[in-house]
C-alpha cells in the first residue's frame, strides 16, 4: 500500500478508476476470480481511465479564470473526476448492455454452455431483468419456509429478498411447513411501528431453494 501511495497522483487516478470499474462491472461475480483475473480486468478499465485522462489533459485549459476569480486549482479535480467517471460509465455499459451479448457470442463460437461463472448459484442470482414472485427454501432440518407473494415486500429494506453470493438467503417468511406436512401462516411480518421482520438463513442450513420468477418485459 505504501508503494501505491508513493506513485504519481496521475497513476493513482488510473488505478482507482480501474478498480471502481471492476467493482461495478463484476459485482456479485467475483468470488471465483483469481488474482490475475482481477488485475487484468482492473487494467482494462484503467486503460479507459488513462485514455480519458490524457484527452482531458489536452482539452482542459491550464488557466481557468472567470472574471476576477482563478479556478485553475480545480483543473486536477476535473481531469481526475472525468477519468474515473469514464471507467465507471464504461463498467455500467458493459454490465447492462454488452456483457450478456459478448458472452453469448463467445459461447456460440466456442460451442460451449459455460457462462464464465464458477458457481451455478451465481448464474441464477445474477440473471438480469427477472421479476421474482415466490421463494421457497427447504432447510436441512426438513422444514420449508416460503415467501409469497414477493411483490408485497418490494419496497422494504433489502427489497423482496436477499440472495447472498455465498448461498445465504434473507427473506420475509410468510408461510412455514413443518416436518409433519403442516403448513401455517407466519404472523406479524410487517409492523407499522417497529418495521418488517426479515429472516436470515446461513448457506450451511439450506438444502434446496425454489424460485418462481419471470422475465420482465422492457
Amino acid at each position: 500500500m505504501k508503494e501505491l501511495l508513493e506513485l504519481p497522483w496521475q497513476i493513482q487516478v488510473v488505478i482507482v478508476g480501474g478498480y471502481f470499474g471492476y467493482i461495478v462491472a463484476y459485482s456479485g461475480k467475483r468470488s471465483a476470480h483469481k488474482s490475475v483475473d482481477t488485475l487484468g480486468i482492473i487494467l482494462c478499465f484503467g486503460g479507459i481511465s488513462l485514455l480519458t485522462f490524457n484527452s482531458l489533459e489536452e482539452l482542459v485549459p491550464k488557466l481557468m479564470i472567470v472574471g476576477i476569480f482563478d479556478f485553475s486549482y480545480l483543473r486536477g479535480f476535473i481531469i481526475s473526476g472525468g477519468a474515473i467517471s469514464s471507467s465507471l460509465l464504461s463498467a455500467v455499459f458493459w454490465r447492462r448492455l454488452l456483457s450478456a451479448q459478448v458472452g453469448q457470442a463467445i459461447r456460440k463460437l466456442s460451442k460451449s454452455d459455460d457462462d464464465g461463472l464458477y458457481f451455478g448459484w451465481e448464474t441464477l442470482i445474477q440473471h438480469p431483468n427477472l421479476e421474482y414472485n415466490q421463494l421457497n427454501v427447504t432447510l436441512k432440518s426438513g422444514r420449508i419456509i416460503e415467501s409469497y407473494p414477493l411483490s408485497r415486500f418490494d419496497n422494504l429494506p433489502n427489497g423482496c429478498c436477499l440472495l447472498g453470493g455465498d448461498g445465504s438467503i434473507g427473506m420475509y417468511v410468510t408461510h412455514i411447513t413443518e416436518l409433519d406436512g403442516t403448513r401455517r401462516e407466519a404472523k406479524n411480518i410487517i409492523c407499522d411501528t417497529e418495521g418488517a421482520r426479515i429472516t436470515f438463513i446461513p448457506a450451511n442450513e439450506v438444502s434446496e431453494v425454489d424460485f418462481r420468477r419471470k422475465i420482465v418485459k422492457s
